[in-house]
């Protein structure tokens, strides 16, 4: 059973995260930066048989909001506010530039669009208890280098469900983190392994294909 996660930006800087499900281990098989089109990007994807695919990109556009905000991005706003979360790390769409466009495209490509969500990876990370020593904070930062304390905090979650996560390779990136996180949230959504927050779309929220992803996030109980 195969995830994949997808950290998308721009045409140099969109990662993707695939891992593979047997029984309770969890292989992270591929990440990779992909530098092609979103039409090669979605052909390198249809080549493999995929229960979900998480993005973390605006899959919709909120056609009645001057400011680019959608409801579901408000809402989610709120949710890390109430938690004491910084709330701005959700962005409206006007600040993401290329990126929704480039997400929303990808979706007249891929196959099985009923399988595709969006999320929002740093939402996640907060809400799962991950920022340990402020790590979620700052992995962002340029001179950030200690990735291996998120792939650890990880690792002990999933471990306490009765998982085991194995990679060998070494985060260098938080392109690498987010499309990891994207990749997970789909296991966790589809598994029930851990509390999904579904994250409503408006009647006025629009997509170039006219069909719009779920969008959710990942909260762990007692956090």
């Amino acid at each position: 059973m195969n995830f994949y996660g997808l950290d998308i930006a721009g045409a140099k800087n969109t990662w993707l995260c695939r891992i593979r499900v047997n029984d309770n281990r969890i292989t992270i098989t591929e990440i990779i930066k992909h530098r092609g089109s979103i039409i090669e990007l979605a052909g390198h994807i249809n080549k493999t048989e995929y229960e979900i695919i998480c993005i973390d990109a605006p899959l919709t556009y909120p056609a009645d909001k001057e400011n680019g905000m959608r409801d579901s991005d408000i809402l989610l706003r709120d949710i890390l506010k109430r938690e004491n979360h910084p709330a701005n790390i959700v962005s409206s769409s006007h600040s993401l530039m290329a990126v929704p466009l480039r997400g929303m495209y990808l979706l007249k490509y891929l196959k099985n669009r009923e399988r595709i969500f969006e999320t929002h990876p740093r939402a996640t990370a907060y809400l799962m208890g991950l920022n340990i020593d402020n790590v979620i904070d700052t992995y962002k930062d340029r001179d950030f280098t200690d990735f291996s304390m998120i792939l650890t905090a990880m690792v002990e979650l999933l471990n306490n469900k009765g998982y085991m996560l194995e990679s060998e390779h070494v985060f260098t990136h938080d392109g690498e983190v987010d499309s990891l996180l994207c990749a997970l949230s789909g296991l966790f959504y589809r598994k029930g392994i851990f509390n999904a927050i579904v994250l409503p779309c408006s009647d006025n929220d629009i997509s170039i294909i006219h069909y719009k992803p779920e969008y959710f996030v990942i909260k762990r109980d007692g956090v």
